[in-house]
């Protein structure tokens, strides 16, 4: 067997813009690394640090955030769930008979950059509720974000300071919501929203600019041939002014690179992000708007038919700036556990096929290649729920998550099947798979 690591979750969350009023679901990652004997047994002296999306400083076992994750409080009450249970997390990755698929794939540079992170040695885990909590959106709380953020933010941009006027509007998933777009010395694009859940505000170029973006006179870029560390020290001063205009400090900063199967330059996307680890207790920071940030994004990829499209220098970037509502670390809560079961267990049952998760159809499941995840190359725990934007309670579960690698992308990356297994005992799950249209 390959060396084997212990992955953390690589669920992730993009959010398009506000004006477009959806948000879409993207993957982060971040841990420590392990190395697993061929044998199968846990080996854990070789401990070293991973990087995926690269946070500085990475949480570890001495992080409470990573401690606490896996702590069940006395008198929790034991929960038990059955195989339809832990499919409904999957939600949108059920086929229309409740059938769930047998791996998804994503692309990576290289191994060394698969996030990683321990596997508990617990009797139980605890299972955790989400609820994004929020209130009321107000107009005065609005105008006065923008009326403090705005000055600074276009005296930095060297453009006049616009007016705005708020308008109301609803959408059926987040309900009645502010907003305001206008453009910033007909250079940039200024968006802000406020619903009940989080204010963001997005600035952008516009396509018939240089598409460039500086603040004060600094020109905001990224290089891909620098390492993660040397575009984050390179951002300093840039960070810096970021914090001033939205009179915020975080203590935290990852560098994600969203990569191609088959582009010749291999990444589309490359995100900075700063922001706290410490509001995220039981899923690392991944870029949700369950979170409390400011991103870089630069894109790389051809919006216009001159665009250029770089194996090394990125100009074209925009800015997220991402606030709660409410107190983000408040979002989870211990209301059971469920006894954990073995890795040799959660080996059966990925032998036997008893995996979650995936595509949203059933033609989609049938139409993959049969994945042989015996020699399977990295497995660790992750929490998986079936949203983060519902207005109701949801339950947030532990499962294996199991990588094997497929082979080399058409550019020089490497793809990855991954594959659920429970984390936990589950019943039912011989009649759940049997009963499966596949």
């Amino acid at each position: 067997m390959k060396e084997e690591k212990l992955y953390h979750s690589l669920e992730y969350v993009r959010d398009e813009y506000l004006e477009d009023a959806a948000d879409a679901m993207r993957r982060g990652r971040m841990a420590n690394r392990f190395r697993r004997p061929r044998v199968w047994v846990i080996a854990a002296a070789c401990m070293v640090l991973a990087v995926v999306m690269v946070a500085l400083p990475i949480a570890n076992l001495a992080n409470p955030t990573v401690t606490e994750r896996y702590h069940v409080p006395p008198f929790t009450k034991e929960m038990h769930f059955t195989a339809s249970d832990i499919a409904n997390l999957f939600n949108g990755d059920q086929t229309d008979d409740g059938g769930t698929n047998q791996y998804t794939t994503l692309v990576v540079s290289d191994a060394s950059e698969l996030t990683i992170n321990e596997l508990p040695d617990k009797e139980y885990l605890p299972i955790y509720e989400y609820l994004q909590t929020g209130k009321d959106i107000s107009k005065d709380d609005f105008s006065e974000l923008l009326d403090d953020i705005l000055p600074r933010l276009c005296a930095s941009l060297s453009v006049p300071e616009p007016e705005y006027e708020i308008e109301s509007d609803q959408y059926f998933d987040i309900g009645k919501y502010y907003e305001t777009t206008v453009k910033l010395g007909n250079i940039y694009h200024f968006n802000a929203s406020q619903q009940k859940k989080y204010e963001a505000i997005s600035i952008r170029p516009t396509l018939d600019s240089s598409r460039k973006m500086f603040l004060d006179g600094e020109q905001i870029t990224a290089r891909l041939s620098q390492t993660d560390e040397e575009i984050i020290a390179s951002l300093e001063g840039i960070k810096e002014k970021l914090f001033e205009i939205f009179g915020v400090v975080y203590t935290d900063v990852k560098v994600r690179r969203d990569y191609s199967a088959y582009k010749e330059n291999s990444v589309d996307w490359l995100y900075i992000y700063f922001y706290n680890e410490s509001e995220h207790v039981v899923r690392p920071f991944v870029g949700n708007r369950d979170s409390n940030y400011i991103a870089l994004e630069f894109d790389n990829f051809a919006n216009w038919s001159d665009d250029i499209v770089s194996d090394d220098l990125l100009e074209v970037v925009n800015i997220t700036y991402v606030r709660q509502r409410t107190d983000p670390t408040k979002f989870y809560t211990v209301t059971g556990k469920a006894k954990m079961i073995p890795l040799e267990r959660a080996e059966e049952l990925l032998a036997a096929g008893y995996v979650f998760g995936g595509h949203s159809c059933k033609l989609c499941m049938e139409a993959q290649e049969k994945i042989d995840f015996s020699d399977y190359d990295y497995v660790s725990i992750s929490y998986v729920l079936s949203s983060l934007f519902s207005d109701t309670p949801v339950q947030v579960v532990p499962f294996y998550v199991f990588y094997k690698y497929i082979g080399e992308t058409e550019n020089g990356n490497q793809e990855y099947a991954k594959t659920y297994v429970p984390a936990v005992e589950v019943s039912g799950l011989d009649e759940y798979f049997e009963n499966q249209a596949l």
